[in-house]
């Protein structure tokens, strides 16, 4: 996977990919992870749903951070598969369960039909994860001159600088950055700039801002950042696992 920008080392995402045939001589790729989450391959079961023949894939997902395994993430397999000798396995069923041992994982499983041929060796599987934790309105408490590295809901404050009654910032986001509004709490209140001075690089996706205030900012302070809309993210990861 390919890094969004080389400040936000946590965020991996590539776009949905066609499932590619798995070869039979291909090594085997059982764990694969970025830096919120970890996905790896369990077991297949044979097994029949519904009058339909064919097989469940296990997948297990293990979270990296704080947020709810069970809760802040949706989770699928590609709804195709495609065996090396070009034979298609369309999924009918999934469904996610969480083991009662471990409170940080969950297992998903997705049926597919008909049943594997017997001379396949392995599986190239597709695994989408769709983080649903993310929120429009984003506070940062007890920021302070010369901070650096600040990380909310996955919007990155690299670096803070004040001056009198003036703050800059440089912001990364997973989400676009058009419209971005900030604010200064004080008081059970938000306070907006007199005066805002902006530099957008689209291409990755990188605030460069001076929020120019009517008063002194205090020596520890905290902004809300609103962002504009919120786009869908979806994570993406191939596994190649054993078929027998």
């Amino acid at each position: 996977m390919k890094l969004f920008i080389p400040f936000l080392l946590f965020f991996f995402l590539s776009g949905c990919l066609d499932n590619i045939p798995s070869t039979s001589n291909e090594e085997l790729v059982l764990t694969a992870e970025n830096n919120r989450i970890q996905v790896q391959f369990d077991k297949i079961e044979e097994a029949e749903w519904e009058g339909h023949k064919g097989f469940f894939i296990y997948i297990s997902a293990t979270s990296l951070v704080d947020y709810d395994v069970e809760n802040d993430f949706l989770y699928r397999i590609g709804s195709t598969i495609i065996d090396h000798g070009g034979k298609q396995y369309e999924a009918l069923f999934s469904e996610t369960v969480k083991p009662e041992s471990d409170s940080s994982s969950v297992v998903f499983r997705q049926f597919y039909s008909p049943t594997l041929e017997d001379s396949i060796d392995t599986l190239a599987i597709d695994i989408y994860v769709k983080p649903t934790y993310y929120i429009r309105k984003v506070v940062f408490h007890d920021l302070k001159d010369d901070m650096s590295n600040v990380l909310v809901n996955d919007l990155f404050i690299q670096n803070v600088q004040v001056d009198n009654k003036e703050i800059q910032l440089d912001i990364f986001d997973v989400h676009h950055l058009n419209g971005l509004t900030v604010s200064l709490r004080q008081e059970n209140e938000d306070i907006y700039p007199a005066y805002t001075r902006t530099t957008y690089d689209p291409e990755n996706n990188r605030l460069t801002a001076s929020y120019e205030f009517t008063k002194t900012i205090p020596e520890s302070f905290t902004l809300t950042l609103n962002r504009l809309k919120l786009q869908d993210q979806f994570w993406h990861f191939t596994l190649t696992v054993p078929a027998n």
